[in-house]
């Protein structure tokens, strides 16, 4: 009986690519078509540096793939944590947001939720969000007192400029009476 699988996985595109890099294109090609022509999902993992895990445009394999999903680690909050961002899903809309996920002991990858929180990311070293805002917030809040308190002595100087000119109106009527 024929072993038929329902996916193959390549591990490491990036190995033969200094065995073969002006080849590789050709054969990653004719790997994706075959195994598309069995039915069969291929699945290729490529290694890149932190800085250009963006760019994967230096294997020229990028338009061959119909789906690209970057996993990197990231420093946040002085741990090691793993993020997921995909990069491309051919015809399909979908979620832009960067992901954090687990891999455990028992129930495999989970997906621990977004990491809207953190900024820098794709930099590798991941920066909460809400303090930028809370400095942003504190700055706002500073300057709204200030107002506060000039529109405060603006508003008691304008008082007793009335007061006093309503003075000066009853000590009038007071002198012509008198």
């Amino acid at each position: 009986e024929a072993i038929r699988p329902s996916r193959i996985v390549i591990d490491g595109l990036s190995t033969f690519e200094h065995l073969y890099s002006q080849e590789i294109y050709l054969i990653t090609k004719r790997l994706v078509n075959l195994m598309g022509s069995y039915g069969i999902t291929s699945i290729f993992t490529i290694l890149t540096d932190q800085e250009s895990g963006l760019n994967i445009s230096s294997f020229g394999v990028s338009s061959i793939f119909h789906n690209i999903i970057l996993l990197r680690y990231v420093e946040a909050e002085a741990q090691l944590k793993r993020s997921m961002l995909i990069l491309k899903m051919r015809a399909s809309n979908h979620d832009h947001s960067i992901l954090q996920f687990l891999i455990q002991n028992k129930t495999g990858l989970k997906i621990a939720g977004t990491m809207n929180e953190y900024e820098g990311i794709m930099s590798g070293i991941a920066q909460k969000v809400y303090q930028r805002y809370l400095d942003k917030e504190k700055k706002i809040s500073d300057k709204q007192s200030k107002e506060r308190e000039k529109r405060k002595v603006d508003l008691d100087s304008r008082q007793k400029k009335i007061s006093r000119l309503g003075e000066k109106a009853r000590l009038r009527r007071r002198q012509r009476r008198s």
